[in-house]
């Protein structure tokens, strides 16, 4: 993440700036007259006075206020044609449309927070910078994203990508751009990146151009050792269909919905009841048969799991790990 150097407002401090930009370009327009309700913007105090000197119990209040305040404002500059191109009109009517609803009598009412978009405007300095939480922390800003190609033989390392975008933009979105388009995944044999970038589109992709994917992390329950996987269940190349199970029991009953990519089988109860795998195989007893059904995502997730914590897996993540910076 690289945050922005503006700083994160809140809405009181927000709505206030952005308001008083528009005045402060009213000043200095030539015989343009401020309003008297507006003219309290260009007193110096008047901010840390509106501001900060706002007790907690007012803070709703105060900001419904100076919301209405800027919905006059943007009112009386477009009934005056005066500055309607200026960045600080633009802002005004930005502010206005994401963070408040106009009543029928020309009231406005503040938006709930939580409905407000991270890539509403959150500090005229700086309009682009969405917002973002991630790991914990509040981030207004972009993200930039970098491959490293590394030469083991010569155990060199050159960047030779870097992509800068709005922060919303998410570690799975960069995978599948550039395993999809960029030139570089054509050459490369190897990808390194954190369990973040997994998507299906992207290990589809990395297929077709026999890229090696490994992820150092995977959200949600790993594959241990006792755990057996989808991906253990043999699959036919040409129908798709499962063909045994990870002991080698063939199904009674398999086929494969090509348009939702899902696999679903069933087996013998009496081959399920005896097989030592019973206890940690994903098969579900019904009153007839045991079934399993999964789909294609499932089973290549569960792929690069069972390869989590192996030699391959850790020389991949700790080469990544020691290339952070």
């Amino acid at each position: 993440m690289i945050d922005s150097s503006c700083k994160k407002m809140t809405r009181i401090e927000l709505v206030y700036t952005v308001t008083r930009n528009m005045v402060r370009e009213l000043s200095k327009i030539k015989d343009v007259e401020i309003p008297d309700f507006l003219k309290a913007y260009l007193e110096k105090g008047h901010k840390n006075q509106t501001i900060y000197k706002t007790r907690t119990d007012e803070e709703n209040s105060k900001l419904a206020y100076l919301l209405q305040q800027a919905y006059d404002c943007f009112k009386w500059v477009q009934e005056n044609r005066v500055s309607l191109d200026s960045v600080a009109f633009q802002h005004l009517k930005r502010l206005l449309e994401e963070q408040s609803v106009e009543t029928e009598e020309g009231v406005v009412i503040p938006v709930d927070g939580k409905k407000i978009s991270p890539q509403s405007l959150q500090n005229p300095s700086d309009p682009d910078a969405p917002f973002r939480y991630k790991a914990g922390h509040n981030h207004v800003g972009s993200v930039l994203n970098l491959v490293e190609v590394h030469d083991p033989e010569k155990e060199l390392g050159l960047i030779m990508h870097a992509d800068l975008k709005e922060n919303r933009h998410s570690d799975a979105e960069f995978g599948e751009e550039f395993v999809t388009h960029h030139p570089l995944s054509e050459k490369i044999q190897t990808l390194a990146v954190d369990g973040a970038y997994f998507r299906q589109e992207t290990i589809e992709k990395a297929e077709e151009k026999d890229i090696e994917m490994n992820f150092s992390q995977m959200t949600g329950r790993n594959v241990s050792d006792t755990d057996i996987g989808v991906n253990q269940f043999e699959i036919d190349k040409d129908t798709h269909k499962i063909t045994r199970c990870p002991k080698g029991y063939e199904p009674t009953f398999s086929v494969y919905d090509s348009e939702k990519k899902v696999y679903t089988a069933k087996f013998y109860k009496q081959h399920c009841n005896q097989c030592p795998l019973k206890e940690f195989c994903q098969v579900k007893e019904q009153k007839k048969a045991f079934h399993i059904s999964f789909s294609e995502s499932k089973r290549k997730t569960d792929e690069i799991r069972s390869k989590i914590g192996s030699k391959r897996h850790k020389e991949l993540s700790n080469y990544r790990a020691h290339r952070l910076f």
